[in-house]
């Protein structure tokens, strides 16, 4: 493992003389989000190569984990909810400025208010 650790792109560090998870590796965030979805407070993370079994314990971020949480809600409010009811992203057409008239409309898509629909009535 020690020889594969001074690989670059390996998921593993030397530091203090023992192998560490490296926080920039992939890995890190993909441990870090199930040990967070889990609720659990360690993952075991086994590192295979052709010479050698590692086992790691790593534990929870807590740090890491509320800032992840945080981005990812505000990338699931800003993109993906948007996109999943209006399709503002993918549609084909551009978007008319928006004047006075558009008052009366209600959502992104820029139509007036029928029926049931769904509304944030948040700050943001």
């Amino acid at each position: 493992m020690l020889a594969a650790s001074e690989t670059s792109d390996f998921c593993l560090e030397l530091v203090d003389g023992s192998l560490h998870l490296k926080r920039d590796h992939a890995y890190f965030y993909q441990v870090q989000t199930q040990v967070g979805v889990c609720g659990v407070a360690y993952c075991d993370l086994v590192v295979w190569t052709p010479m050698e079994l590692h086992i790691k314990r790593v534990l929870r971020d807590h740090t890491f984990v509320q800032k992840m949480l945080a981005s990812t809600r505000k990338f699931f409010t800003h993109v993906i909810l948007p996109e999943l009811f209006t399709e503002c992203f993918t549609m084909k057409d551009t978007i008319k400025p928006t004047s006075d008239s558009d008052k009366d409309s209600f959502c992104y898509c820029q139509v007036p208010e029928s029926g049931k629909m769904l509304a944030c009535d948040g700050d943001q």
